[in-house]
């Protein structure tokens, strides 16, 4: 397969000249854990919140650095064992942060290695709006931004691009072999910007594949088993308002917990991936239509739906810091729930544009909940 099928040259004496891209976090709106299941849909949306990076050339033979600012100020140092080989050695035990760049960088040098591209080394560095001055983190996917951002700004820096199913592609690949846990939403939705309908892939045969396709052009061009993702046009009459408890949660170790409790087999499971994937599929629809007071029945029936599901495996979702930052909304017409996994983090709250947001973030703020000032990104259409 020709690099074109998969990658847009945007300028060849562009190559190697410093590039920053800067790539959105995201929210899920609706459609948490059931997104776990393949075929599964849930809406999620982009933030004009994030996280750049900046690639520029490393002339050092062999070796180069990478540094972020929510890490520590010094970079890390890294080595190759020999020129075109994909894949950093780093010098010494990273934080775990590093290693979706790490697996990123190994993914996107595998394509370039493939589609015949000489490898160079770099200076790499991040910047990001998703965390507090604290360090604590909103809950925005700050790990599926990190790996869609060093995808797009390496394509850049070798002077090409790709579309944003190729970049989620990618990112799956590299996301996939750090983790199997997550559903791959938070890239889609960096990957896509704006709102997103999603449906997850089969991650057991994306892994199957990754073991079994020696060629990563060909697994990028296949059509992966239940995979969807498009955008949503959602008018502006629909406000969105984000509130943070101040409580950051673990994903992966709520997620690794609702995997020990779920019984696929049970009645109750399969009734509430029926009802949750019914919900988000009227609910998009709801939204593309602009109408509030259904999209409010839909986000109540989706919070509904996780209540029941969580409380019966005893998981703490629904914290009661996000109870109250529900109830202030709904005493001002916003419809809220959890946002993601919960147990802190972010909740979501939706109204009419003519409703009133100031009294609501004014009411959060006495309740002790932080109002994120971030709206929805715009789609993105290449990787720019």
């Amino acid at each position: 397969m020709h690099y074109k099928d998969l990658l847009l040259e945007i300028d060849s004496e562009q190559a190697f000249v410093t590039q920053t891209v800067s790539t959105p976090g995201k929210l899920y709106i609706a459609g948490e854990y059931a997104i776990l299941e393949p075929g599964q849909a849930a809406i999620l949306v982009a933030l004009d919140a994030y996280l750049s990076c900046t690639v520029s050339l490393a002339t050092d033979n062999l070796s180069g650095t990478l540094q972020s600012t929510t890490i520590q100020n010094e970079p890390f140092n890294y080595t190759r064992s020999t020129h075109n080989q994909p894949g950093l050695m780093p010098s010494a035990m990273w934080p775990r942060h590093w290693a979706y760049v790490l697996s990123a960088i190994e993914t996107v040098e595998r394509l370039l290695v493939e589609l015949n591209l000489p490898l160079q080394n770099y200076h790499i560095q991040y910047e990001t709006d998703l965390e507090a001055e604290n360090g604590r983190k909103y809950g925005l996917g700050s790990s599926g931004a990190v790996t869609v951002s060093t995808i797009r700004a390496l394509l850049r820096f070798y002077g090409y691009s790709a579309n944003p199913l190729i970049i989620y592609k990618l990112a799956a690949i590299a996301s996939l072999k750090v983790s199997t846990k997550g559903s791959f939403g938070d890239l889609a939705a960096s990957a896509y910007g704006g709102w997103i309908y999603y449906q997850s892939p089969d991650r057991q045969w994306l892994a199957e594949q990754i073991k079994a396709t020696p060629s990563l052009t060909q697994l990028l061009a296949k059509d992966w088993p239940q995979l969807a993702i498009s955008h949503l046009t959602v008018p502006h009459s629909v406000d969105l308002v984000i509130g943070w408890t101040d409580a950051p949660a673990s994903t992966d170790e709520l997620v690794h917990r609702y995997q020990q409790h779920r019984d696929t087999e049970s009645d109750l499971y399969q009734q509430f991936l029926a009802n949750s994937q019914a919900t988000v599929q009227q609910l998009a629809q709801d939204l593309e239509n602009g109408d509030v007071a259904l999209i409010q029945k839909g986000i109540a029936k989706a919070r509904h739906l996780l209540r029941k599901m969580t409380r019966h495996w005893q998981l703490p979702l629904e914290t009661n810091h996000l109870t109250q930052l529900i109830e202030i909304a709904q005493s001002y017409q916003y419809e809220a729930k959890s946002s993601g996994a919960g147990g802190g983090d972010c909740g979501i709250a939706i109204g009419s544009a003519y409703s009133n947001r100031q009294g609501l973030i004014d009411s959060w703020k006495v309740a002790n909940i932080i109002p994120l000032p971030y709206q929805v990104s715009p789609p993105l259409t290449e990787s720019k």
